[in-house]
C-alpha cells in the first residue's frame, strides 16, 4: 500500500465508563494486487460491521505479533476478485467497547487521563500499509479539551476535529478535564505545553525553555526551517516514557522532578524532538536504528552543546562501559531483552566513532543529506556515508555494525 492512505474518524468517547464507540472510513491504494489484507485492533474493540468493495470475508485471526501492540488482534480482510494495484478503495468499520487494557502502558481511556494511538491500538490499522493522514471528530463531555497530533480545533461545546495533512504513522488523540496550556515563543520558534494538575511547576518551565532551544539546535544543524512550532504534550503517567509524532511530542509526568535531574530531562526532551527528524525506518526490526540511534547521537550533540564537553565526555564514557556483551546492532530482534542498549546507546555510540573517523564536517553533510534524501534502511545509508566519506569509512561502519 503506498503512503497517501487516509483515514476519516467519528469517534464517541465515554471515558467514566471506559468506552469507545466509532466508524472508520479508510482510503487505501494497493500497491500490488492484493487479496487479503489485516488490520490490527486494541482486544477490547470489536467489529460490528465491514463494508468495502469485493469483501469476501472478514473475521478476528489471533493475536498480533507486532512488537508495540501486545493487546491487539488481527482482524484479517479477504477480497474477491482481488484489490487492483493503484487503485483507490473505501474500507468502513464500525466498532466498539470498553477499553480496561495497558494499565501499564502509554494508552489508555480512564476519566482523568485519555491518551490513543497505535499502541492501543484504537483505530483499525495495517502495519503494512505505510504512512496516512486523517480527519477525526471527538465527541466527548464538554468538560474535557483535546489534544493530538496534527491541528485540534474545538467545532462545538462536545466535538473536536482532529486534522493531518503531513503523513504519519499514528493517530493520536489525548484528553482531560483539567488540560492547561502555555503557549511560549522565541523568536521564529515556538510551543505550546499542554499539562494537567499537579505537575510540577519548575519542570514545567525547564521544559518550555529546553524545548525552544532544542528545537532551534536541530533546525540549525540540520539547515532545517520548516519546523517552527511543536505541541508538548505532559501525560499524568509515570509508565510508558516519551514518544514523537509529527508535530507532537508525548513525556511521561513530571510531578517527581528534582532540580538535579535537570540535565537527563535536557537530554529527553532532546531525544523526543529529535524523533522530529529521525523517523520513518521500519520500527519492527533492527532497522529502528536509524530512528533511535540517531535521535539519541543528536540528543547528545545538544547536550554536550548545552552543558558543555566535560559533561558529554563523562556521559558517553559511562555509556562505554556498558558495550562489553551487547550483541551486534544488525540483524538484533526487536523484541531481545537488549534491543533498547543496542539500538540507544550502542548505536549512538558508533555514531560518536564515526563522526571522529569522518570529521564533524562530514557527518553534518552525512546527516543532513540523509534527511534531504529520506533513507530509511541501512545499506542506502552505507551507500550515502561512502558517497561522502568515502568507501573505507562505510565499509568500516558496517564492520562496526556487524560487532
Amino acid at each position: 500500500m503506498n503512503k497517501d492512505n487516509h483515514y476519516s474518524i467519528s469517534a464517541i468517547l465515554d471515558p467514566q465508563n471506559r468506552t469507545l464507540q466509532a466508524v472508520a472510513k479508510l482510503i487505501i491504494s494497493p500497491k500490488v494486487r492484493t487479496e487479503a489484507l489485516t488490520f490490527l485492533l486494541h482486544r477490547d474493540l470489536t467489529i460490528s460491521q465491514l463494508q468495502a468493495p469485493m469483501l469476501s470475508t472478514w473475521q478476528s485471526a489471533g493475536k498480533s505479533t507486532f512488537p508495540f501492540t501486545a493487546e491487539a488482534i488481527n482482524w484479517e480482510l479477504k477480497f474477491a476478485p482481488a484489490l487492483m494495484p493503484d487503485t483507490a478503495y473505501e474500507l468502513i468499520f464500525h466498532y466498539s467497547g470498553q477499553l480496561l487494557g495497558m494499565p501499564w502502558g502509554v494508552n489508555r481511556l480512564t476519566p482523568e487521563w485519555i491518551e490513543l494511538g497505535l499502541y492501543l491500538p484504537w483505530f483499525p490499522w495495517n502495519p503494512d500499509g505505510g504512512l496516512l493522514t486523517y480527519e477525526v471528530n471527538v465527541q466527548i463531555d464538554p468538560k474535557y479539551s483535546v489534544v493530538g497530533a496534527g491541528t485540534a480545533i474545538q467545532q462545538s461545546e462536545n466535538i473536536w476535529r482532529l486534522h493531518a495533512t503531513q503523513p504519519m504513522l499514528d493517530i493520536t488523540v489525548a484528553a482531560a478535564p483539567d488540560l492547561q496550556q502555555i503557549d511560549h515563543t522565541v523568536e521564529q520558534t515556538s510551543i505550546s505545553l499542554y499539562f494537567t494538575t499537579g505537575e510540577n511547576e519548575a519542570a514545567l518551565n525547564t521544559i518550555k525553555d529546553d524545548a525552544i532551544w532544542v528545537l532551534d539546535y536541530y533546525q540549525n544543524w540540520f539547515q532545517d526551517d520548516a519546523k517552527r512550532h511543536i505541541d508538548v504534550v505532559i501525560a499524568p503517567r509515570e509508565q510508558g516514557g516519551g514518544y514523537a509524532r509529527p508535530g507532537l511530542i508525548m513525556l511521561s509526568t513530571l510531578a517527581d522532578h528534582q532540580p538535579k535531574q535537570a540535565p537527563m530531562l535536557f537530554k529527553y526532551i532532546a531525544h523526543e524532538v529529535a524523533h522530529l527528524w529521525w523517523a520513518g525506518a521500519k520500527v519492527d526490526s533492527w532497522q529502528d536504528w536509524l530512528n533511535e540511534s540517531f535521535a539519541e547521537f543528536s540528543s547528545l550533540k545538544a547536550f554536550g552543546t548545552k552543558l558543555g564537553t566535560a559533561a558529554l565526555e563523562s556521559y558517553l564514557a559511562e555509556r562505554r562501559q556498558q558495550l562489553p556483551g551487547l550483541p551486534p546492532i544488525r540483524g538484533i530482534d526487536r523484541q531481545a531483552e537488549k534491543a533498547h542498549a543496542v539500538l540507544y546507546t550502542k548505536g549512538a555510540i558508533l555514531l560518536f566513532d564515526l563522526e571522529e573517523l569522518i570529521g564533524e564536517q562530514k557527518m553534518s553533510t552525512l546527516l543532513r543529506e540523509r534527511l534531504r534524501r529520506q533513507v530509511m534502511d541501512t545499506d542506502t545509508f552505507l551507500l550515502l556515508l561512502e558517497e561522502i566519506a568515502g568507501p573505507e569509512a562505510a565499509k568500516q561502519f558496517a564492520t562496526w555494525l556487524d560487532c
